[in-house]
C-alpha cells in the first residue's frame, strides 16, 4: 500500500501571495494544489447551501444564479453571529470535500491552500504549515488590483486579520512573498527538497 501524501498547508493575510506560492509548487514540481476559497465559493452554489444561505442573508445573497460577494462579505465584515452562520454552513462542506479530493491524489505531498487555516480547524490536517508574508503596501495594492476596494478598507481587513505571532508555535516555515521570483524558488525548491524526502 502506497504511503498517503503529506499535507503542507500554506496560509496567510489577505494580499500576502499565498496562490502566487501555491502555483509555484504546481507548475515548478507537479504538486496538486488544493485551493479552499475557490472551493468554499462553488460549494456555495450547490442547490442546499444557496438555499441556507438564502434562509441565512435574504435574496440579495444571490443575483439570479450568481452569488451576490460583496452583499455577503459586507454583512459577515461588520457581524460576527452572521460570519458565524456562514462558517457553520460552508467550513464542513469544504472540509468533507479536501478529504475526497485528497484521497484521489497520488503524488509524494499536496498543498492545502486556506486563509482561514486555523478558524476553520483544518490546521489539524497538516504535517506541515508555510506561512506566507508580505510587506503590507504591497499587500494593500495587489487587493486593490483584484478586488473593487477602496485603500481604506483594505487597511482595514488587514487589521482586522491575525497576524503570524498569534500561530507563531503552530507554523513550520515562514515565506516572504515581495515578488522577488528568484528568492522564492530557491525557498520553495528546498521546501519541496525537504518534502520528498
Amino acid at each position: 500500500m502506497k504511503n498517503k501524501p503529506k499535507i503542507i498547508c500554506i496560509t496567510g493575510g489577505i494580499g500576502a501571495g499565498k496562490s502566487t506560492i501555491a502555483r509555484l509548487f504546481n507548475k515548478y514540481f507537479g504538486v496538486p494544489v488544493y485551493n479552499a476559497d475557490e472551493e468554499a465559493k462553488n460549494i456555495m452554489y450547490q442547490p442546499d447551501v444557496k438555499e441556507k444561505l438564502t434562509s441565512i442573508f435574504g435574496k440579495e445573497a444571490y443575483h439570479g444564479n450568481s452569488l451576490n460577494t460583496k452583499y455577503i462579505a459586507d454583512i459577515v465584515f461588520n457581524d460576527k453571529e452572521m460570519l458565524k452562520k456562514l462558517e457553520k454552513v460552508v467550513h464542513p462542506r469544504v472540509e468533507k470535500h479536501f478529504k475526497l479530493w485528497y484521497k484521489k491524489q497520488m503524488s509524494p505531498y499536496v498543498i492545502l491552500e486556506n486563509a482561514i487555516l486555523f478558524k476553520s480547524k483544518m490546521d489539524g490536517l497538516c504535517d506541515k504549515i508555510i506561512w506566507i508574508e508580505a510587506p503590507e503596501e504591497l499587500r494593500i495594492k495587489r487587493v486593490m488590483a483584484r478586488n473593487n476596494l477602496s485603500r481604506e478598507k483594505i487597511k482595514e481587513r488587514i487589521k482586522n486579520q491575525p497576524d503570524k505571532n498569534l500561530y507563531q508555535e503552530k507554523v513550520d516555515y515562514l515565506i516572504v512573498n515581495d515578488d522577488s521570483i528568484e528568492k522564492m524558488l530557491n525557498e520553495i525548491t528546498t521546501l519541496h527538497n525537504l518534502f520528498t524526502k
